[in-house]
């Protein structure tokens, strides 16, 4: 990473009002920097008439095959790039590229934008130049899209776009017979199960890096040494699934769901509900959703030994929402917040919440960088956060807002706890000190952006039950707890 700044966010440092910030550094769960041309086409361009000089300092020559072009102003005369040697097994979710514009024949604005067309979401962040000048832009680039546009606003210009780097997820891929996907939702009072739905086998889960150790490569195993972790949460390996193609919305009580695959959103709408040993992989989506939403204080569902992650990543796409709902053993990742708590009676226990999304423009934060956090709370009582495994976040592990009611008896305890900015971040905001908490037994590795382990709002602080919270370090076999409590940081 020394040369290349890839989608680098620093927020405010702790102590500077108890609202809800980002308080981390952006560095998204697996990233690749690369050295790389583009390759340009639009139709009557010319070719620059000088020759690209990159920031490394080797002399690429100005062609079609590398991408050096005259963008004429305004959308008739972007020019769209497609991009080459990025690989075509993964899903971008930003890249960064490095833009050199010269020849210009006056003052202008320069537009990165993804796809073949100029939007106003990326109009919003379009460069201002009047002369020569080298900039370097981060532009979100979703799933398997290989494509950039490059607009001038109000001057011709010559401009070289060069790839310096990127963030990237594994594809997610399960090998099944094929089969018809159905766009509507299932409209019965029960789950709607095709009768000739195809079984398949559950996949080895992916399974990240050691928290301990700052690396941002792709996943590959993460020492857990008895915390929960790939072999303890999910669908037991060797599983057949029953595949389910669209929505799930279930509203008989007690139902139970045993084995599914399922290809979309699942909306609890009935009390006592069952799912357990299934897939749970969502859909596109253009508004925030939950992969398992439990609608109302009146219904309720416990999720078991499943694996929730977004199919198709997005800003939009969260794990489980609600209130009423129990996790055992589950892992949830590829989501921006695992899990989002809106009301009373949760319980999240022997679960793996990790490699969250995160996106440099997040649209549900006017374009700044995404809030993602393992556990997020805006309203409840009564919630147990108990023994789970808990990293990759930029924001927080646990952040509490009340941005949608009072937080109380909230319980934290034995839980290995890793990243955010501080991770455990307890924000009262207008809605007066937090009451009942409790943080105990609790285990943190040393990888938060500032060093800190726990912040709280100061009036808060009289609240809190803190016991035997420590500081933990990876001696290449288990996690040893090191002297000393860790210190609670006063917001």
């Amino acid at each position: 990473m020394a040369r290349f700044s890839l989608a680098r966010h620093v927020a405010r440092p702790p102590g500077q009002g108890a609202s809800r910030r980002t308080l981390g550094t952006a560095v998204a769960s697996a990233v690749v920097v690369v050295v790389l041309a583009l390759s340009a086409s639009v139709a009557g361009t010319q070719t620059a008439s000088e020759p690209v000089v990159p920031a490394g300092g080797a002399k690429v020559e100005a062609d079609d095959r590398l991408g050096t072009r005259w963008v004429r102003p305004g959308d008739a005369g972007a020019v769209t790039f497609s991009l080459r040697g990025v690989p075509q097994d993964v899903w971008l979710v930003d890249a960064t590229f490095e833009v050199s514009v010269r020849s210009l024949t006056g003052p202008t604005r320069i537009t990165l934008c993804e796809g073949t067309a100029v939007t106003r979401a990326c109009e919003r962040a379009a460069e201002p130049v009047a002369g020569r000048s080298t900039f370097t832009q981060t532009v979100e680039v979703l799933g398997e899209r290989r494509t950039l546009t490059v607009q001038s606003s109000t001057a011709k210009a010559g401009v070289s776009v060069r790839l310096v780097g990127y963030t990237m997820l594994p594809a997610a891929s399960v090998t099944t017979s094929p089969t018809s996907p159905s766009s509507e939702p299932p409209s019965g009072d029960e789950p709607t199960i095709p009768q000739d739905a195809p079984s398949v086998t559950a996949p080895p889960t992916a399974m990240p890096t050691d928290p301990s150790s700052g690396s941002s490569s792709p996943p590959r195993s993460n020492p857990t040494a008895g915390w929960p972790g790939p072999s303890n949460t999910g669908v037991p390996a060797g599983t057949r699934l029953t595949v389910h193609e669209g929505d799930l919305r279930i509203t008989q009580d007690g139902t139970v769901i045993d084995g599914l695959e399922i290809r979309g959103l699942v909306r609890v709408e009935a009390k006592d509900v069952v799912i357990k040993n299934s897939l749970i992989t969502g859909r596109p989506l253009t508004s925030s959703m939950g992969l398992v939403y439990v609608n109302g204080p009146g219904h309720s569902v416990t999720v078991q030994d499943s694996e929730l992650y977004a199919r198709h990543p997005s800003p939009h796409v969260m794990g489980v929402v609600g209130q009423n709902f129990t996790l055992e053993r589950v892992n949830i990742h590829q989501v921006i917040d695992q899990v989002h708590i809106v009301g009373d009676n949760v319980v999240v226990k022997d679960s793996w919440l990790h490699h969250n999304l995160h996106f440099a423009r997040d649209p549900n934060h006017n374009n700044t960088p995404s809030h993602d956090d393992n556990v997020q709370i805006q309203a409840g009582r009564n919630i147990r956060i108990v023994h789970n495994t808990m990293e990759s976040t930029h924001n927080a592990a646990i952040q509490v807002t009340q941005d949608m009611g009072v937080v109380a008896n909230l319980t934290v305890e034995n839980n290995l706890l890793s990243n955010g900015g501080c991770t455990v971040n307890l924000a009262q905001k207008a809605r007066g000190p937090l009451t009942g908490i409790t943080l105990r037994n609790n285990r943190f590795t040393r990888t938060s952006t500032h060093g800190c382990a726990v912040i709280v709002s100061a009036p808060s602080f009289g609240g809190l039950s803190l016991s035997d919270n420590r500081w933990v370090r990876w001696t290449g076999s288990s996690w040893e707890a090191e002297p000393g409590t860790v210190a609670v940081i006063r917001s």
